[in-house]
């Protein structure tokens, strides 16, 4: 059985009394919210999605949105800590700049909604909807009142960049299988890597030459990937099988105190925060920091291309094949993923 992990945001059994509500409503909104064009500067200054509310003045389900979901302390905490929250009158007549561009409300009639949120949301206007902006500017959006329990995982997909790598879909899956034991699915994890050290895996690649296949996860940054792609990916028994036959697996802790000698180099973790990285991976990742990343190195210990992100089995299963048997070298990622033919159904894909 796969252990239950505790989350972050919540502890998944979310109750909202109505004389808390009622009680809320009268008090300063937990989330600090900015307007676009602050939250947009931000971004640039220091890379978090963006997060906006859309609403408008009318809307009865913003209201409830705003008194019940926006006033949990615990969605209220996460979404101020990982994102730029931001809060838009989507009938609002200010003028928004925009990527060079002045955007005004220049619909007539009761009603009329800003250009801007009509871009936003592909000219279907519905309240509340939620829009998220990574800071690639790529534009996501959901739409309809969510309580707690419901948004909690859309949050996670979009703060942990999960929405780069996978579908919400098989997100959805794995976050129910881990998390919510009364919707969990019905999956087969009974693999079971056998983790190496560093220095085992080091000294068994001297007596036997293969490849290394180095998982780093943190229990800080991206944290709910790092549980997921342990407890679901590595867990399938045709990905676990596979990495036992093809590499000498390593799990690293980034935030590991050890002292790692490798490539005739020590390194140290330089402990400059809660849950900071080691330098081993700064050094591997080369200072492209993202929780989880899988890392190999061939049998004379060079880095070959890193997998950065959560990953679900459809995908890593043909990727290790192609490190694997050295069809990195010359052959085209895409095209052998177009022809791969393995041996975990692909029923979810990419995005």
């Amino acid at each position: 059985m796969i252990k239950k992990h505790v989350l972050v945001i919540l502890s998944l059994v979310l109750m909202t009394l109505s004389l808390q509500a009622q009680e809320t409503e009268k008090k300063e909104s937990l989330i600090k919210w900015l307007d676009f064009e602050t939250a947009v500067e931000k971004q640039k200054e220091l890379p978090k999605p963006i997060f906006i509310d859309m609403y408008t003045d009318w809307c009865g389900w913003c209201k409830k949105l705003d008194s019940e979901t926006f006033a949990n302390p615990e969605i209220a905490n996460y979404i101020s800590t990982y994102f730029y929250p931001v809060k838009f009158d989507a009938e609002t007549q200010d003028t928004i700049q925009y990527k060079g561009k002045d955007y005004v409300n220049s619909q007539t009639g009761r009603r009329a909604t800003h250009d801007l949120a009509l871009e936003l949301l592909d000219n279907r206007a519905s309240y509340p909807s939620m829009v998220y902006i990574d800071p690639n500017g790529q534009v996501s959006k959901t739409a309809g009142f969510m309580d707690a329990k419901k948004i909690e995982p859309i949050l996670i997909f979009f703060a942990e960049h999960i929405h780069r790598t996978t579908n919400f879909e098989a997100f959805s899956e794995a976050f129910n299988f881990v998390f919510r034991d009364e919707e969990a699915p019905n999956l087969d994890m009974s693999g079971n890597v056998k983790w190496l050290s560093l220095d085992e895996a080091l000294e068994k690649q001297k007596e036997n030459p293969k490849k290394l296949l180095i998982l780093f996860v943190s229990d800080y940054y991206q944290r709910v990937s790092s549980i997921l792609i342990e407890d679901i990916s590595f867990t399938n028994p045709h990905i676990a099988d596979y990495v036992n036959e093809a590499f000498y697996p390593v799990r690293f802790q980034a935030a590991s105190t050890d002292t790692i000698e490798i490539f005739d180099q020590t390194f140290v973790n330089e402990q400059r925060g809660v849950g900071y990285p080691h330098q081993f991976v700064f050094s591997l990742l080369q200072n492209n920091v993202v929780f989880p990343s899988i890392v190999f190195l061939n049998e004379k210990n060079e880095l070959i291309s890193p997998m950065q992100g959560y990953f679900i089995p459809q995908i890593m299963e043909p990727y290790f094949h192609f490190v694997a048997t050295d069809e990195y070298k010359e052959g085209d990622w895409q095209e052998y993923y177009k022809n791969y033919k393995g041996k975990v159904p692909r029923k979810q894909t990419q995005q």
